[in-house]
């Protein structure tokens, strides 16, 4: 009816001009803008040529590498997954291939696609298979002198012209670059959990990256249909410089004593898709551990959910 027409016209007019209609405008034209090279880039660097495309060697198919790999698989990129031993390989192979499976039960995939993301991906225990992959991402274990010796192989055996890249959340990306001889294409590719739902990935370059590393990572990172943002190599990034102080005061609410379920449930109350702790335990007791740990050094209220963490990770 018309009245009808008229009241949907005046209720449109008022949400317009509110607070979080001009808060959603805003994310979609910032979400916009991140998405576009020449955000991040000056304009000669932004419009020349794509320079690096290829195979994606992913190092470690546990949780994060295999889900890694398989947003590039499904994307149309041939993926090298590469573990410890054969034993580990093999384990990896059914990761992935779980993973897959999961994904085409719920509809996200037909079984063509899945059958055709499982052929883009291959499995090995010898360093030497890397030799024509042109980007190596790391996603093992976040220990320091682990990271070395994966940057250390990666140097020795990928092309001259290959990007290293880490997924690290807290460790330095800066001193993984000092194990390599080409400091200037080593950065961070900083992917959140779980990664085919999550849209951001941080890009992470050190104050030796190049910009054409950045470029390429920038476009690996539309490709894989993700919206980056760049950071520089200071702890926490921006992501996790954000969200933890919210993490952080759930776990020291633990510590003094509160209910885990009772913080969650009032958190998903007031409208969060998870509560912190339980988010926190999707990401891992030891993972937020390091994070809380980096993150310390710079923000001093992350102190007691540091020490809290780290006595739980201890324990497990």
């Amino acid at each position: 009816s018309r009245d009808g027409y008229r009241f949907e016209r005046e209720a449109f007019a008022k949400l317009l001009f509110t607070p979080t209609a001009r808060s959603l405008l805003s994310l979609f034209e910032q979400r916009d803008r991140a998405k576009k090279i020449s955000t991040w880039l000056n304009a000669a660097v932004a419009t020349s040529p794509a320079n690096r495309s290829g195979r994606l060697a992913v190092i470690g198919a546990g949780q994060m590498g295999a889900a890694i790999g398989v947003l590039a698989a499904r994307q149309g990129i041939d993926v090298l997954f590469k573990e410890l031993d054969d034993s580990a390989a093999r384990a990896g192979a059914e990761r992935v291939k779980q993973l897959l499976e999961k994904q085409a039960a719920g509809g996200r995939m037909s079984a063509a696609e899945q059958q055709q993301a499982r052929g883009r991906c291959e499995f090995t225990s010898r360093w030497q298979d890397l030799g024509n992959c042109a980007t190596a991402i790391e996603a093992v274990l976040e220990v320091d002198s682990i990271k070395h010796e994966v940057f250390q192989q990666l140097d020795r055996c990928l092309p001259r012209e290959a990007v290293l890249l880490s997924n690290t959340s807290s460790l330095s990306v800066t001193r993984m670059a000092t194990a390599t001889e080409r400091r200037q294409q080593v950065a961070g590719l900083h992917f959140f959990h779980p990664v085919d739902r999550m849209e951001l990935v941080e890009v992470v370059r050190t104050e030796m990256t190049d910009e054409p590393t950045v470029k390429s990572l920038l476009e690996l990172v539309k490709r894989l249909g993700k919206t980056p943002i760049v950071t520089s190599d200071k702890p926490g990034f921006l992501v996790n410089r954000v969200l933890f102080p919210y993490l952080g005061e759930a776990v020291r609410m633990v510590a003094e004593g509160y209910d885990v379920a009772a913080i969650d449930r009032e958190l998903k109350r007031f409208g969060m898709p998870m509560g912190p702790l339980e988010l926190i335990d999707q990401v891992g007791i030891d993972i937020a551990s390091h994070v809380a740990q980096s993150l310390a050094s710079v923000q001093s209220d992350a102190e007691i959910p540091a020490k809290f963490l780290a006595d739980m990770a201890a324990r497990k």
